[in-house]
């Protein structure tokens, strides 16, 4: 066998690393054939390939979770086109009581509009340097599962919005198709609006419940920086906290220009879009509130109730 100089073969392990970027970057683009997923992106501080710094890339991190699908009705999807949605939710231990109580009422809204509905179980964030496992995790770690269901929408490629909900939200009107609602392709995010006198494109939104506009030009750069400080934090040992990191994400965006909008009663406490039931007391996971829960079971078999016609029509029809 031929052994080449060093510096030929040099030259051909970088022909084959080139080549094989760029069938990734073919592979991803055909799969979804919008500019969603590639080998690098755009960042302040160049282009940065997704395992640049990062022991493991987001897709792969997915395999950390346990996936529950639901899937909708293909019947009405054929039926019109309209935007593919996902309603996507997460629960870690602690927050499972919730989620029990609000899951039926999300998984009948998504079966009466035909989406699909997953859940996502445990951790998506570990410190694999430190050998932290899914069991060593603290629970508060689970806030950056949010990260994971987009990340998750993202992979499949077949979806056009996605609906994240906290565990501790409920979906309370049944009358608005949230795969058309505010429909703007040039929206990326809609979220509950935190301060009252703030424009509606401000940063400043909860992102407890979120609609995502999968196809938006800025999703993945928006995605990728989420994931990645995200990720810079959990390795520093910083308090667990997602919403401050994507807050430092939207606020870089340009104000005039910035693709969200705040809008007043989606998701809060009195939510007539959405209803969530947060915890008072941000820093304990220790004691789940019986007033919590028994809140969420209320407004989950009132809203059973009032749309019973509709929720048993769809339940037969399956």
């Amino acid at each position: 066998m031929k052994i080449l100089p060093a510096k030929q073969s040099f030259c051909c392990l970088v022909l084959l690393v080139l080549m094989t970027s760029h069938y990734i970057v073919f592979h991803f683009h055909y799969v979804r054939s919008t500019p969603a997923v590639v080998s690098e992106f755009q960042t302040r501080e160049g282009k940065t390939r997704i395992s640049s710094n990062l022991h493991q890339e987001p897709f792969d991190r997915l395999s950390f979770l346990t996936w529950e699908m639901h899937p909708g009705s293909q019947k009405i999807h054929q039926i019109g086109r309209r935007p593919r949605l996902l309603i996507a939710q997460t629960v870690s231990n602690f927050y499972t009581p919730l989620l029990v109580a609000g899951q039926p009422v999300n998984q009948a809204y998504a079966r009466a509009y035909g989406h699909d509905y997953v859940v996502a179980r445990g951790i998506y964030l570990v410190d694999e340097r430190r050998n932290e496992t899914q069991m060593t995790a603290p629970d508060s770690r689970a806030a950056y599962n949010k990260i994971a269901l987009l990340s998750y929408a993202l992979r499949e490629g077949k979806y056009d919005k996605l609906l994240v909900l906290d565990s501790d939200a409920i979906i309370r009107d049944f009358d608005v198709d949230f795969a058309t609602y505010g429909y703007d392709p040039d929206i990326l995010l809609f979220a509950q609006s935190v301060g009252s006198g703030n424009p509606t494109n401000y940063w400043d939104v909860n992102n407890g419940v979120t609609l995502w506009n999968l196809r938006h030009d800025s999703f993945v750069s928006i995605w990728f920086e989420w994931y990645r400080r995200s990720v810079e934090k959990v390795y520093r040992g910083f308090r667990d906290e997602d919403q401050s990191v994507l807050h430092e994400v939207l606020k870089e965006m340009p104000d005039e220009s910035r693709p969200v909008r705040g809008v007043n009663y989606f998701c809060c406490v009195l939510g007539s879009l959405i209803q969530h039931f947060p915890r008072t007391n941000h820093r304990v996971f220790t004691v789940m509130a019986d007033s919590r829960l028994q809140s969420l079971k209320a407004a989950a078999n009132a809203t059973f109730v009032h749309y019973a016609a509709l929720i048993n029509r769809t339940a037969t029809e399956d």
